[in-house]
């Protein structure tokens, strides 16, 4: 299995809309948390110092953390949880593995069945861990080049739009027997939008469709903002999925790249997206994803930025 990719980590949009939303789509979203929170994620085995990383994401007001680790040198249960609570952070969540040779889509029923036992594991730890949600993406990526491992090639958008239409019932059988493991485990699993690095998810209103027939509460969508926004409107796909939105990857981008900047630094209109938070009543953690240099992120001032990202996630309370 591959490694994933280390996270050499990590201002503002305006424009008003108003009223609560109403319809089917206003249904309040799936939480195992039941309110709001700012969350960094937690990458252990990396060639950075993660205490450094984590102290710095708590000054901008980050409570929760999603595990992630590199797969050749993962710490101990022990050992996630205490450098976490060292920083003030609980783990509420892990991001599961991922990789082109990992993929809940492939024609091969076996694979499949490889998948669904690779992420009964991940959710065995992620309860270990004591956050029970598991981030899966729901196909494999596409194949890196030899000696170049996480540069993921980029499928056109036509392409990956053509490819997509072949691997629904493929996905649809894993995604049926994902809920069946998350039954058993008492796990939640979230099925991440992804860009343009993999055939399917980039249709976020099309993958929300798909978990929403799912029928279970233990399959839903981790709704990343950045991927959104590059491959299409981040605020229309937001409104058609916030009912099976159980938690939010944020980061930012220009719409032409999808480098991962820190919310702010790209076009997102974070003033929108914190009113329909609100007005959608989606009220799970908001998990600062990106991939700016940490020396980078050190420099920017942490009150000023508390107030910002508290203010996107329409995060009322940033003591």
């Amino acid at each position: 299995m591959m490694d994933q990719n280390p996270l050499p980590f990590a201002h503002a949009g305006s424009s008003p809309s108003s009223g609560k939303t109403t319809g089917p789509a206003a249904a309040r979203s799936f939480s195992e948390f039941g309110m709001r929170t700012l969350s960094t994620v937690a990458p252990f085995g990396f060639d950075f110092d993660v205490d450094e990383f984590l102290a710095t994401y708590a000054a901008f007001g980050c409570t929760g953390a999603q595990f992630y680790r590199n797969l050749k040198a993962p710490p101990t249960v022990e050992q996630a949880i205490k450098t976490c609570e060292q920083h003030g952070l609980s783990i509420d969540s892990m991001h599961g593995v991922f990789s082109h040779d990992i993929d809940p889509t492939s024609p091969d029923p076996a694979h499949r069945e490889h998948c669904l036992e690779l992420y009964r594991k991940e959710a065995q730890l992620s309860k270990e861990l004591g956050g029970p949600v598991v981030v899966v993406h729901p196909a494999g990526h596409t194949k890196p080049p030899e000696g170049e491992p996480f540069n993921f090639p980029k499928l056109s958008a036509e392409e990956a739009h053509r490819m997509e239409k072949e691997l629904w019932p493929a996905f649809d059988e894993f995604a049926k027997r994902l809920a069946d493991i998350g039954e058993e485990e008492g796990v939640t699993f979230v099925l991440e939008n992804m860009g343009y690095i993999a055939p399917l998810g980039h249709n976020v209103m099309a993958l929300a469709e798909h978990v929403r027939a799912v029928g279970s509460e233990r399959v839903r969508l981790c709704f990343d903002t950045g991927h959104a926004h590059f491959t299409g409107d981040m605020l229309e796909a937001f409104k058609a999925s916030a009912d099976v939105t159980a938690y939010i990857h944020l980061h930012d981008n220009d719409r032409l790249v999808d480098n991962h900047q820190m919310p702010g630094d790209g076009t997102i209109d974070w003033t929108q997206f914190a009113e329909l938070l609100e007005n959608y009543e989606v009220k799970v953690p908001c998990m600062i994803e990106v991939f700016t240099p940490l020396d980078v992120i050190t420099k920017i001032d942490a009150a000023a930025y508390r107030a910002f990202i508290s203010n996107a996630c329409a995060i009322t309370a940033a003591a």
